[in-house]
């Protein structure tokens, strides 16, 4: 537990990753583009011949916000990740945060999980929509879980991926 409280790599990701004017701008313009989809599809689906509109609307909802979820994930933060060290190196600090007394578990936690901390703002701003979703649209549960859990732990491998990569690399 002590890698994700005490851990001041991790705290300093977060605080300046959501900044309030860098964080707001990025979770309006990623909600725009949500509501846009949605828009869309419901224009798609307001015509649609047989069964509830609404049944049909809600997975295809569904799986469209599943779709921008795994693009968030899995490229946006594996980007964010691959250039987090090299960032770093070119500033001068990473020689710095060796040095300092921090546990080489704490640094490579606190830029896993700190980096890429507005993706997952982003995913959690979604989620509701998505569990409602899943709730009218008469989708399985174990579908939901099942997505879910790709879409974490994927998320975790694409993201220690573009960490390893940025730690072999010199310049961005």
């Amino acid at each position: 537990m002590e890698l994700l409280f005490h851990n001041p790599e991790l705290l300093r990701n977060i605080r300046s990753r959501l900044r309030k004017g860098r964080a707001l701008g990025g979770i309006i313009l990623y909600l725009l583009f949500v509501l846009l989809i949605a828009y869309i599809l419901f224009e798609g689906t307001k015509h649609s011949q047989g069964g509830s509109p609404w049944t049909e609307y809600s997975k295809q909802l569904y799986f469209a916000l599943l779709g921008i979820e795994y693009f968030v994930n899995f490229i946006m933060g594996a980007v964010l990740c691959s250039n987090t060290i090299v960032t770093d190196r070119e500033k001068n600090a990473y020689d710095f945060l060796r040095m300092l007394p921090i546990h080489p578990a704490h640094l490579v936690i606190g830029k896993l999980l700190g980096t890429p901390i507005l993706v997952y703002v982003l995913l959690a701003l979604t989620l509701p929509v998505s569990l409602l979703c899943v709730s009218i649209g008469n989708i399985p549960w174990s579908i939901f879980f099942t997505t879910h859990a790709i879409l974490l732990f994927g998320g975790f491998f694409t993201h220690s991926l573009g960490l390893f990569f940025s730690s072999l690399a010199t310049k961005s």
